[in-house]
Order: structure tokens, then C-alpha cells, then sequence
């Protein structure tokens, strides 16, 4: 119904941040199969730096290719067979965590190193190997040592060739404009493949806080249907601080179906679950309608209670318009065609309450002022709000009584009792 809280599917929020088309996102998945949520994004990192450098080798490719085929023949074939080795890495997803990530890394690494000799470093092909930063997206936090290990090596490979390699290498030695060509383009290709992986990084963080933030709002949003607003909050403010309450002006009420027995066995169990979550849903909203709390339901029972966001009188009456719109509801909705009348008991005094529970927490309350509001709900009249005394006098400024009688309660003995039959005209 309108304005029912379904804690399990919150309400829609805004979406934020950068949204991938499908075909692309299908594409930066590929070959990954773990089910844990950080190995699938350290394999994503590896797809796009995988792809990456096949562009970028593509491209190095058709320049050198332009140039001079013949003379740079080598150098196209290294780079035709790396490109096509890039893009075949999210194979290897399969076969462990960094698999892939490990091989893109050493791949890079032993023929780019052949590349930088073989052009010289006026090429500044050696540019490269500082990206060896993002190693760490590749192979995860987890595996910091696998890290270091590959971010060494890159480090020794980049002096090796700052301090090994001729400034012109062995192929093209003499065209120093097309070594000059290179170096333009191996500057600008790390300028792209920087802010590539700078922004997928930032992406796929923005879409981890995001999916964070969706979880934490979910969890909110159920300890809050499951307890008291006012309970969670303070639980939230303090979970590990053990909420026991000494309550001196709550008024308790609870509510059973007269007759739900027997026309529960006479429906099937798909019926009958749908017709208690149809009813108390209602009952559940007219709740928050009324500021008024939901302390728990116990077959075709219902508990609630007003006073524990204020003290006194607002309680009181929060309590009793609850108590005559859920009479309404309780005539409106059908059990195979069936109606069911509802019972309710109401009684004002002390009682004490608190959070019990760890992995199943409730909210519930003790005393006698819970159990003779129960005792109220069963000495009822279907159709009736039946009172105590206190309740009475406490609401008599806000509602209509009609005289029940004394009644000889169980476990209390004589007691006067009332019916609340409405709200009193002002």
C-alpha cells in the first residue's frame, strides 16, 4: 500500500556518478569469475590496463608502420604479438587472483625493456616504466608483496636503461626525428594511459562508496522497522550500550482477530500469510501516521505502545486514535471473503523495556501493566476498544467511554473496565 516501508527495497535514490554502457562494462568484466568483490576489481583494473596497452601498442604499431615498414619489420611484429597477448590476458582470470595481472606485468616489462634498447632513450620509450605505481590496482592491496616485488623490478628495469642503453639504439639509429616522433607519442600515451586508469579507479571507488552507501541506508532503514525510531537511534549512537528502561507513563495495547482460529484452517497458507500482511501493513502505517510504536506481532496478535517518544497525555491519545483506526482497517480487509472483527485492550501505567538479543534483537517490555493490557485484549468484545480505569481517566479528555463494569480479571482480581467508543467532540 501508499506509504508502506519495505526495509529490504529502499526508496530510490538519485543515481550518482559515472554509469558505463553495458557493452562496455560486459567488456571490462571479461574472464573474471570470482565471486569476491575486491579480486573482481583488481581483475577489472587488469582488463583495462590490459586493453589499454594494446591500443597503445596498436598505435605505436601504424606509426611505426607509416614510417618505415620494412626497416622498423621487427619492431611491428613485436608489437602486433603483444597487442594480441594484451587482450588474450582476461584468460588467465581463471586460473588465480593475480594470474593475470602477474603476466600482464612481466609481459610489460621483459618487451618494453627490448624496446627501449632497441629504439635508445632519446625515444624516452623508458617513460613507461613509471607507471609501475599502479601495479598495486592490478594485484590488490592484499597482495602487497607480489607488489613489491614487480614494483622493484620495474624500477631496476627503468635504471638499467637510463644507465645501459645507447641514446639511439640499433634500429633507425641515424633518424633522429622519428626517435623525437616517438618520444612525443610515448609522453602523450602516458598522459592517456594515466588518466585511463586514474579514472577507472576513481569509477569503480565512486561506485563502491555508492553501493556503500545503499547498504548502510538499507541497514538503517531495518533497525529502524524492527525497533522503536527512538531505540535506534540511540543503539546507533552506541551499540555496544545495553538499553534497559524504567518507563512510568506508557499506555500498552494489544490486539488479536476474533475467531482467526478457526477461519485460518479453513484457508490455505498463501491466504492467510497474505491476508495478516495486508492487515498488519495497514496497522504498521497508521503506526507511523499516529507516532505511535510497533513493539512486536505474535501469530494474530499485535502490540503496540504510545508514550515512549513523549510522557503523559500525548501518549494516551496517539494510543487510542491508533486503537479505533484499527477497527477500520481490521472491517476492511477480507480472510476468504471473511471478515474478521478485532479485539484491543489498553491499560496506562510503568512498565520496563529494553533491547534483548544480539544477532536477533527485539524490543520488547515487562510488567504489569503489559501483561494486564494482554488480560484487557481477552476478557474483550470483538469489535471493542476495552480500557482499564487508569487509561480512562488519563484520556478522558480526548475520548468518549462507555461503562463495561467490574470484570474479575486473572491475576488482578476486581477490576472496573471501560469501552473508548470515540474521539470526543471539541
Amino acid at each position: 500500500m501508499d506509504g508502506e516501508i519495505d526495509p529490504f527495497h529502499p526508496p530510490a535514490r538519485r543515481r550518482r556518478g559515472i554509469e558505463l554502457p553495458g557493452w562496455l562494462a560486459g567488456l571490462l568484466d571479461a574472464g573474471v569469475v570470482s565471486d569476491d568483490p575486491l579480486v573482481c576489481r583488481a581483475q577489472r583494473f587488469t582488463n583495462i590496463a590490459a586493453f589499454a596497452l594494446a591500443l597503445n601498442a596498436i598505435g605505436h604499431l601504424l606509426t611505426n608502420a607509416l614510417h618505415d615498414f620494412h626497416t622498423l619489420a621487427a619492431l611491428n611484429l613485436y608489437n602486433l604479438v603483444i597487442a594480441g597477448l594484451y587482450l588474450a590476458l582476461p584468460c588467465l582470470h581463471r586460473f588465480g587472483e593475480t594470474v593475470a595481472a602477474n603476466a600482464l606485468i612481466l609481459l610489460s616489462l621483459a618487451g618494453h625493456t627490448f624496446v627501449v634498447f632497441a629504439m635508445g632513450t632519446e625515444s624516452n620509450l623508458h617513460v613507461y616504466f613509471t607507471l609501475a605505481g599502479f601495479i598495486l590496482f592490478l594485484v590488490g592491496v592484499r597482495h602487497w608483496r607480489n607488489f613489491l616485488v614487480l614494483y622493484v623490478l620495474c624500477g631496476a628495469a627503468l635504471i638499467a636503461s637510463m644507465m645501459l642503453a645507447s641514446e639511439d639504439g640499433f634500429i633507425l639509429a641515424q633518424d633522429e626525428a622519428f626517435r623525437h616522433r616517438m618520444a612525443l607519442q610515448s609522453l602523450l600515451s602516458a598522459f592517456l594511459l594515466n588518466g585511463a586508469v586514474i579514472a577507472s579507479v576513481l569509477t569503480a571507488l565512486d561506485r563502491a562508496e555508492r553501493d556503500l552507501q545503499h547498504e548502510y541506508e538499507r541497514s538503517e532503514l531495518l533497525l529502524t522497522t524492527i525497533l522503536p525510531s527512538s531505540i535506534a537511534e540511540r543503539l546507533k549512537a552506541d551499540r555496544n550500550n545495553r538499553i534497559a528502561d524504567s518507563l512510568d507513563n506508557v499506555a500498552v495495547l494489544f490486539a488479536d482477530l476474533a475467531g482467526f482460529t478457526p477461519a485460518a484452517a479453513k484457508v490455505s497458507p498463501v491466504d492467510l500469510v497474505d491476508y495478516l500482511h495486508r492487515l498488519f501493513s495497514r496497522i504498521d502505517a497508521l503506526c507511523e501516521v499516529h507516532g505511535v510504536d510497533k513493539i512486536k506481532t505474535i501469530g494474530d496478535a499485535y502490540m503496540a505502545v504510545g508514550g515512549l517518544r513523549e510522557d503523559g497525555g500525548p501518549g494516551v491519545r496517539r494510543i487510542g486514535r491508533l486503537a479505533l483506526d484499527m477497527l477500520e482497517v481490521a472491517k476492511q480487509e477480507k480472510l476468504s471473503g471473511q471478515t474478521l472483527r478485532m479485539r484491543v485492550g489498553i491499560h496506562y501505567g510503568p512498565v520496563v523495556a529494553g533491547v534483548i538479543g544480539d544477532r536477533r534483537m527485539t524490543y520488547d517490555m515487562w510488567g504489569d501493566t503489559v501483561n494486564y493490557a494482554a488480560r484487557l485484549e481477552s476478557y474483550g468484545i470483538p469489535g471493542r476498544i476495552h480500557v482499564s480505569q487508569p487509561y480512562r481517566d488519563a484520556a478522558l479528555e480526548s475520548f468518549d467511554f462507555e461503562r463495561h463494569g467490574v470484570l474479575d480479571i486473572k491475576g488482578f482480581g476486581e477490576r472496573e473496565t471501560w469501552f473508548l467508543t470515540g474521539v470526543k467532540e471539541d
